[in-house]
């Protein structure tokens, strides 16, 4: 599913213009995810949060209704919240985030690492697992400093049972690396593009994808405002 971006997608994300929009992009997921899976298998949807709907005390329901509706699981679905935007909400994210479990609702944090006080998270929050910043996965391997702080960023994240995913894999090199440093979740140009629904269960189809346990294949759902 594709919309159009509006002419200010960030502050949109940051107030509630998207908000009217959120139970129909996110049933017309759920919907579609529901549909894959009974045909394909489990199938884990990743919702990418804004600011407004990380906010709003009434966004854990919402989500938790639509997959009754939809008869998706929610165990599979996975919420994900820019760590520029936990940042912002320093006061609040603690108990924001305990509304989000509270209603068994899985979140993770993406754009890891490049925040100061990101290692302080892991021990303050309920995570289930961070996304590591992508420009950090792209200059890995051209600085020395980058690669200490990424290793110690996983092994901290694994230390507090929280699983860690690399974001803009884009070679073998970046993979064997990060997998050497205990990272077995990535996600990037190496793997696939993003695809269009179609081609998305085309591949589903064809199941030419890895199953060894190394990669991760999610359905990424990120909404615009038209």
């Amino acid at each position: 599913m594709q919309l159009q971006k509006c002419s200010k997608p960030k502050l949109a994300e940051k107030t509630d213009i998207c908000l009217p929009f959120d139970t129909w992009l996110l049933t017309a997921a759920c919907e579609k995810a529901a549909a894959w899976q009974h045909q394909y298998g489990p199938l884990i949807l990743t919702i990418n949060l804004s600011e407004a709907q990380f906010k709003d005390p009434a966004f854990p329901q919402k989500i938790r209704t639509v997959c009754e509706a939809t008869q998706y699981p929610h165990q599979l679905l996975e919420l994900e919240v820019n760590e520029r935007i936990l940042s912002r909400q320093s006061v609040g994210a603690l108990q924001t985030m305990q509304g989000f479990a509270s209603q068994g609702l899985s979140v993770s944090v993406g754009g890891f690492g490049l925040q100061q006080g990101s290692l302080q998270l892991l021990n303050m929050l309920p995570l289930n697992k961070v996304k590591l910043d992508r420009k950090l996965v792209k200059n890995m391997m051209n600085d020395a400093r980058i690669r200490q702080l990424i290793e110690l960023t996983i092994t901290h994240a694994l230390s507090c049972d929280v699983q860690v995913v690399s974001d803009g894999i884009e070679s073998s090199h970046q993979r064997t690396e990060l997998q050497r440093m205990g990272c077995i979740l990535g996600q990037g140009a190496y793997f696939d593009q993003p695809l269009a629904a179609e081609a998305f269960e085309g591949l589903l189809k064809s199941r030419t994808f890895e199953r060894s346990g190394h990669d991760l294949f999610d359905i990424g759902f990120q909404p615009h405002v038209a």
